[in-house]
């Protein structure tokens, strides 16, 4: 086996000899090292002549350009040489290992570093065993006078904390140049932690806005990370950094991505690890791409050395929504003001409704904050209230001041309208607050109603959201149109041939018992048989008395007998009653006479009624008409129009007018009618019309916001209508197994295919049970999203919120420009 050694160390060369001639009396020793000679030596045998010794022999170095020197030796008895044997009885062989390493330390300017600690790490030779030496610190830029190795092989040198190899050079196996940086502490110059060096922070990143600092103002979907060190460094100087993604949804949006890019890779780490090096001035960039999604996080960590991290950073997506507030002053008092993010001041909604909106959008990681408003004053107000309302109907009675009503179709080119200062902003919404909001109705209503005095009222139906108000209309119409009055008589078209004569006669011939026949025998009229019923039924005595039902066939027959003779031009009419009029005792003819009289009775009754003339009737005896004008139509509440038929042209109905006599009747009134209905809010072209009025609950208004900037985000994602997101399974409307539901304005009552009623546009039927979301009309019902049609349609103290479904949806999409008609939208900005 062999014997290892270091260069320097002395070793004594011992010969064993048998039989050695007696003439000897020395021996010589000759070696060699890698097979070259290294010099010889003499020496006396021993005293027993067994042996020799050459005590002292010192080992030389080893090559530079070797890891090691075998020695080898033989010796010369006499003549004969042979090889030295070591211990073993094997050839000796000594394994010269080199005794140190010298090595300089510089920094990568090449000048000294001090204060680097080194390790070296050898091999026990001929097994795997390690020999550690102990760590050694680098003084005054190196270690001149070399580390002292053990014999054996070397493994490595490291450079322990906190300092980090750059590179090194080996002038030879003996000499070693170590160019070393310092390790860094490391920090996040931008975005930076509040307190750099201090715990973990998690703060929000709005994705879709402009950024004006590469992103580390906390807005924009691509950041420029800027990191350095705390203390001392170099250049070149390295910082680890790790970023982790995590993803609510779980899917992998191409616009834009998800990304890290420009670090240095580490061999065998995984994606999103790496290094920058600093520059002179200390400091290193990377590219971090959070992605769009809300509710995503990339966290960020930052160290000196891989695993040990100085400084975590997470950032959370949200994407940011303004809107610019236009109100009445009346408002003031309930629109707190509001730093903006400009470092203004703007009035917000009310505290609790903006609350309210916070919480709603919150779990789809939107914010909707104000950047800018405008307090209406009375000369500005572009729609002002009509004096159709009680008071106490809006915010309340405050003197001198006017509330604002806002139609869904106001005049952009108004020159009173207050205009907003960043309308064309694409993340601003113009968010005007009233405390009415209308909207006209698409079509023109039917309407009629009978007055019976000169003036009568139209009134609202109850439940109806239907609201009277003296407006103009986008074509110019007025609210009423084609109004006509009609006398409410039967027509009498005999009256042209003068008043009606007619004599009654009585006759016993063919009389049944109990029957009164009337017969008018002249006109070939048919015959009409009354039976008076006994009382109580089947026994006793039969009634004298008619009833109301005989008393309308009596009526019936003479209309249709002066009908008779209008057709025959005769003013005169015979009628005859044929019925028993004596028999039995005195009582029950007095019983027969009165049946008799009963029936002339009301003869004449029939007769008096539909005979003479009345005001009302034309001279054809047809009911009188006409036309009414606008005039006469006061819209004198918001649920009232008072109808002045004098006002609107029609005199003589006004005349005539009353409830049914031989010189009055009601006066029908039938007109066409455009209604306007009262709505929570609107949206049209990227402005939202909200109401705040007192009978508005904070719910509703709360609704009505995020409702109408819920359609300006994209929602419902209703087959071609609104795409989903990129990424995003496929949205399903409510016949193929999904929530969502559409109204288009053509469709009148039908559904199909998802279509439903009412509520024009997409909306989310989240919440109704399978019966309810299967029918075709959904009026009346109530969802439990706040896409939902209808805020009306909730339960009272019933929360709105987003869906699950809309949430995940609304968490998708950009936001990016929230003005831009959606067909019009790149992937990016959906």
């Amino acid at each position: 086996m062999a014997d290892h050694k270091r260069s320097g160390e002395t070793i004594t060369l011992e010969a064993s000899l048998q039989d050695v001639p007696p003439e000897v009396t020395e021996v010589t020793f000759a070696v060699q090292v890698d097979s070259e000679d290294q010099g010889s030596q003499t020496a006396p045998l021993n005293d027993d002549r067994r042996g020799a010794r050459w005590e002292g022999y010192v080992l030389p170095d080893v090559a530079a350009d070797k890891e090691k020197a075998i020695l080898t030796a033989t010796v010369t008895v006499g003549d004969v040489a042979f090889d030295l044997e070591g211990p073993d009885g094997e050839p000796l062989q000594v394994h010269i290992w080199p005794a140190t390493l010298r090595v300089t330390v510089q920094d990568p300017a090449q000048a000294p570093r001090v204060g680097v600690t080194l390790r070296v790490t050898q091999r026990i030779p001929d097994t795997e065993a390690p020999i550690v030496q102990e760590p050694s610190t680098v003084e005054g830029g190196g270690l001149p006078e070399g580390f002292t190795l053990h014999p054996g092989p070397l493994v490595a040198i490291e450079v322990l904390e906190p300092d980090i190899e750059q590179s090194r050079e080996e002038t030879s196996l003996r000499e070693l140049t170590l160019t070393v940086l310092r390790r860094v502490t490391a920090t996040l110059i931008g975005p930076a932690l509040s307190q750099p060096g201090g715990p973990p922070e998690r703060r929000a990143q709005r994705v879709n806005l402009d950024t004006e600092d590469e992103g580390r103002d906390g807005k924009g979907d691509t950041i420029t990370v800027q990191v350095g060190a705390r203390g001392a460094c170099d250049e070149g100087s390295l910082v680890f950094v790790e970023v982790t993604f995590d993803s609510v949804l779980g899917i992998a949006r191409t616009t834009p991505l998800r990304a890290v890019e420009g670090l240095t890779a580490i061999e065998g780490a995984g994606p999103g690890k790496g290094t920058v090096a600093l520059d002179a001035q200390g400091q290193a960039t990377f590219t971090l791409k959070p992605g769009i999604v809300g509710g995503d996080t990339c966290t960020l960590r930052v160290g000196g050395a891989d695993g040990a991290w100085d400084e975590t950073l997470t950032l959370e997506n949200w994407r940011a929504l303004f809107y610019e507030l236009m109100a009445p002053d009346g408002m003031a008092g309930q629109l707190p003001e509001q730093a903006t993010e400009d470092g203004g001041a703007a009035r917000s909604l009310p505290a609790a409704v903006q609350q309210r909106v916070d919480a709603m959008l919150a779990p789809a990681f939107v914010s909707y904050q104000p950047s800018a408003s405008v307090l209406l004053t009375p000369e500005q107000h572009d729609d002002p209230v009509p004096a159709v309302f009680p008071p106490g109907y809006f915010l309340g009675p405050l003197a001198g001041v006017r509330s604002i009503l806002s139609d869904l179709h106001a005049n952009d080119d108004d020159p009173n309208r207050a205009r907003f200062t960043r309308k064309d902003e694409v993340h601003t919404a113009l968010l005007r607050l009233a405390d009415l909001v209308v909207a006209p109705n698409e079509v023109e209503e039917m309407a009629f109603v009978n007055v019976t005095a000169a003036t009568g009222l139209y009134e609202r139906r109850p439940g109806s959201s239907a609201l009277f108000l003296p407006e103009r209309f986008d074509d110019g119409s007025s609210a009423v149109s084609g109004a006509s009055w009609t006398a409410q008589l039967d027509p009498r078209p005999w009256l042209q041939h003068g008043a009606p004569n007619q004599t009654f006669t009585r006759s016993g011939a063919g009389a049944v018992d109990g029957h009164v026949f009337v017969e008018a025998a002249a006109l070939g009229a048919p015959r009409l048989d009354l039976e008076f019923a006994k009382s109580p039924p089947l026994i006793g005595t039969r009634v004298t008395a008619l009833t109301p039902t005989q008393q309308e066939q009596i009526r019936g027959w003479v209309r249709a007998r002066l009908g008779d003779m209008d057709q025959q031009a005769t003013a005169t009419l015979a009628v005859q009653l044929v019925g028993q009029q004596q028999g039995g005792d005195e009582v029950s003819t007095a019983r027969r006479q009165a049946r008799l009289q009963a029936v002339t009775d009301a003869l004449n009754v029939a007769f008096g009624a539909l005979g003479p003339a009345h005001p009302g009737l034309d001279g054809q005896g047809q009911p009188k008409q006409g036309d009414l004008s606008a005039d006469g139509f006061a819209f004198e509440r918001e649920d009232r129009i008072r109808i002045d038929l004098a006002a609107g042209g029609a005199a003589e109905a006004a005349g005539f007018a009353g409830p049914p006599s031989p010189a009055t009747c009601p006066v029908e009134v039938f007109f066409f009618l455009k209604t306007h209905r009262e709505v929570t809010g609107g949206n049209r072209g990227g402005l939202n019309l909200v109401a705040v009025g007192g009978h508005r609950s904070v719910e509703a208004v709360a609704w009505s916001v995020c409702h109408e900037l819920g359609h300006a985000m994209g929602l419902a994602p209703f087959p071609g209508v609104y795409e989903v997101a990129p990424g995003m399974p496929a949205a399903h409307h409510v016949d193929d197994g999904g929530t969502y539901y559409y109204h288009p304005q053509a469709i009148g009552g039908e559904g199909a295919n998802g279509f439903r009623v009412p509520h024009q546009g997409p909306h989310c039927a989240s919440g109704l049970n399978p019966g309810v979301r299967a029918g075709q009309d959904y009026t009346g019902v109530a969802g439990d999203c706040v896409m939902y049609g209808a805020s009306t349609d909730r339960p009272p103290g019933v929360p709105t919120r987003l869906c699950d479904t809309c949430r995940d949806h609304l968490r998708a999409r950009a936001l990016k420009d929230i003005h831009a008609a959606w067909h019009g939208r790149g992937e990016e900005d959906r």
